[in-house]
């Protein structure tokens, strides 16, 4: 009954503990997440995280900072074509090319604001989870032990 008892304690203790959460980019830069080699959704992800609310919270803001700053890159895509867009249905206008011009300059800030903010949310995501799976294999786990002491060998868990 020891030898059964000691054998689901040492599974217990590889098991009851915080999974590491890895991450890479698919096609369109975009992160994918896996837990133990299977992917995960994003709100799994930051469920996960729910033990450690400092990591959550910047995991959860630069998901934020990278949907924004994408959307602000498509909008200045827009902005840019529609600029292009008014001045080939005006083309025969004097003053025509004035508004490609300035929707020109808007999309070329628009897309430089928009790349800075998705780069500080990809950076806030990946130092999360870095902070995350560092926090996490550094806790006190439970170990099992062999110990040698005057009244022989005896075995130790800890947890």
């Amino acid at each position: 009954m020891k030898a059964l008892s000691l054998l689901f304690l040492m599974v217990m203790a590889n098991f009851a503990f915080g999974q590491e959460i890895r991450f890479r980019d698919n096609f369109f830069n975009n992160p994918v997440f896996f837990v133990e080699g299977e992917k995960v959704s994003r709100g799994s992800v930051s469920q996960l995280m729910k033990e450690y609310p400092i990591e959550k919270k910047d995991f959860d803001e630069g998901l934020n900072q990278m949907v924004i700053g994408t959307s602000l890159k498509v909008a200045a895509f827009g902005v840019l074509s529609g600029g292009l867009v008014y001045y080939l249905a005006n083309i025969d206008e004097p003053n025509s090319w004035q508004v490609p011009l300035i929707t020109s300059a808007t999309a070329l800030v628009l897309s430089q604001v928009g790349h800075s903010l998705r780069k500080k949310g990809y950076n806030r995501v990946n130092s999360s989870i870095y902070r995350y799976n560092y926090l996490i294999s550094n806790e006190d786990k439970a170990k099992l032990s062999l110990v040698l002491t005057g009244g022989g060998p005896s075995l130790v868990y800890r947890f």
